[in-house]
This record gives structure tokens, C-alpha cells and sequence, in this order.
């Protein structure tokens, strides 16, 4: 039995995360701010909880020693901008990447991680601009001129210099706007295009980022990868050109969209871990999905 150390294990994505490897019988131990309590912890006999400051070195190491994990999925982090100084966003996120990555490296840890399509810049930019080209690829230049995604983008720097100095592997995920069955948040914006402009309408179901970590851990690769994850089509219902053409006025000359498809491609996931999004907002939206069981939040 594989055992995988999740961080921000609390989180609404590591609870998914933790619910969903748990059941595929993985050896769980998350890792948070705070200890959910033993009573949570003792729902499910192969979950356990540690409670850490992930920013603070010793505490990290001291941890990995006790848990000896062969994989970890790092999805700690403050996730996005506005919700407290950018300073701290900075700090935080690679301070506790670097050390969590670079434990696992000495610990001959596996790493799976969240990094994010903001890296690419267009989510958080003074103003939004229109891809080189579409779909946008792993290739596609980044020029991130936030905080939040510039820490993203040197956690996948440091993934790559763990995996070089300690002989691991690393995939750095890039998701889109993850959504929740029952609660697709991004359906309230379909009717004013400039409110999801920054994310081109993308998103993903957390059950497929929970799918796709799965098939990560169980593929063997070399090195690091960066894949994007992203549903296939928009949650717009028309054609993405004509949403990009109607709120920016221009197209890329190098555009190949069929239909609502995504501006995302996930090419690069089917082909390393044969991964393919199965949900769409269409359904999704209702549906009726009771989520994370052994946690109460």
C-alpha cells in the first residue's frame, strides 16, 4: 500500500483529494494548519492527520522522518489574490513549497503539486490579454505580473531542481478554475462575459483533478512535467472564438477551437497518464454528489 502525504489536506481540494485516494486504498496522512481531531481522524482506519506550519522547516522534515511517505501531493498554498497581502501570498507559497518538495526529495518522495494556469499571466493581469495561440499548451510563454502566480511558477522551478539534485519525480498540475458537483460556481457567471474573461471561461470538476492525481501517482515518469487539467469545453454554452472575439475584439492568427472547446488543451495528460475530463458543468451544476464524508467543514 502506497502511503501519500497531502498537504493542505483540509482545504475543499485536499479533502476530495484525501476522500477520494482514500478509497482507492492508499495509506493517507494530511497534512494542515489544523488537526481536524481524533474522532474525524478515526473515520476511515488508512487516514491519519498531522497539524503543521508548513513554512516552518524543522516542523516539515520532522514530519516526513515520522511518515516516510512514497508520494507527496502538495496542494498547500494561499490559493489566489485579494484575500490578504501580496507579500504573504509570496512568501508563503514558496517558503512552504521549497520546504515540502525539497523534504520529499531527501525522503526519495514522488511529488505531484498544484500549480495553476495563472501562471501563464492572463488570470490576474492589470489587463487581460488574448493567448499567442490556441488551445494554449504547456509550451505557451508565461508572463505571470502577480504575486500568486509567480509563486506557482518558482514552485515548478523548484520541482525541477528537487527531481535533478534527488533522483524523483515531479508533475506540476496546472488546473483550471476547479468547480464542485452540485456547486458549480462558475455558472453564475455565464451571463456576463467580462466576470470569467480572465480564466476564458476554463474550469475543471474537482472529481477529475482527484481522477487525474490518482493516475499520476500510479505512472511512472523521469524527471519533472507540467500538464494542464481542464474540462473540455467552456462553461459558456457558445463557441469560445465567439466569446474571445465579442469581450476582446481580436483572435490569435494561429486558432484552432472547434465549439465551446477549452482554450486549454489536455493533449499532454492523455498522453503521460492516458487522463481525460469526464465531467462537464452541463450536468455537473444539479448534480447531486454527497463529496468528503469523513470530514466535517
Amino acid at each position: 500500500m502506497k502511503k501519500v502525504l497531502i498537504t493542505g489536506g483540509l482545504g475543499k481540494v485536499g479533502q476530495w483529494l484525501i476522500d477520494g485516494l482514500s478509497q482507492e486504498g492508499y495509506k493517507i496522512v494530511g497534512v494542515d494548519l489544523e488537526h481536524p481531531g481524533f474522532s474525524v481522524e478515526h473515520a476511515r482506519s488508512n487516514v491519519s492527520f498531522r497539524r503543521a506550519d508548513l513554512t516552518e522547516l524543522g516542523l516539515v522534515e520532522d514530519i516526513f522522518q515520522s511518515v516516510d511517505p512514497d508520494v507527496v501531493a502538495h496542494f498547500a498554498a494561499i490559493p489566489t489574490m485579494g484575500r490578504t497581502a501580496d507579500a504573504e501570498v509570496f512568501h508563503n507559497n514558496i517558503t512552504s513549497t521549497y520546504n515540502v518538495l525539497k523534504s520529499a526529495g531527501r525522503r526519495g518522495a514522488d511529488i505531484v503539486q498544484a500549480s495553476s494556469e495563472s501562471t501563464y499571466g492572463m488570470a490576474f493581469a492589470k489587463e487581460t490579454w488574448v493567448p499567442d495561440y490556441l488551445p494554449v499548451d504547456e509550451s505557451h510563454p508565461m508572463r505571470p505580473e502577480d504575486e500568486y502566480a509567480t509563486s506557482k511558477l518558482i514552485a515548478e522551478e523548484v520541482a525541477k531542481m528537487v527531481t535533478r539534485r534527488h533522483d524523483v519525480d515531479a508533475v506540476s498540475l496546472r488546473p483550471a478554475w476547479i468547480n464542485y458537483p452540485g456547486t458549480y460556481a462558475c455558472t453564475s457567471l455565464q451571463d456576463d462575459l467580462a466576470k470569467g474573461a480572465n480564466g476564458f471561461w476554463s474550469y475543471l470538476d474537482i472529481r477529475d483533478l482527484v481522477s487525474l492525481v490518482h493516475s499520476v501517482i500510479e505512472t511512472k515518469i523521469s524527471g519533472h512535467e507540467a500538464v494542464l487539467a481542464s474540462a473540455k469545453d467552456n462553461y459558456l454554452g457558445m463557441p469560445t472564438t465567439e466569446a474571445i472575439e465579442e469581450h476582446f475584439g481580436i483572435l490569435p492568427e494561429e486558432c484552432d477551437l472547434d465549439g465551446d472547446q477549452s482554450i486549454y488543451t489536455t493533449e499532454k495528460a492523455h498522453e503521460l497518464f492516458s487522463w481525460e475530463p469526464q465531467h462537464t458543468w452541463r450536468t455537473a451544476a444539479d448534480e447531486s454528489v454527497a463529496g468528503p464524508e469523513f470530514i466535517d467543514f
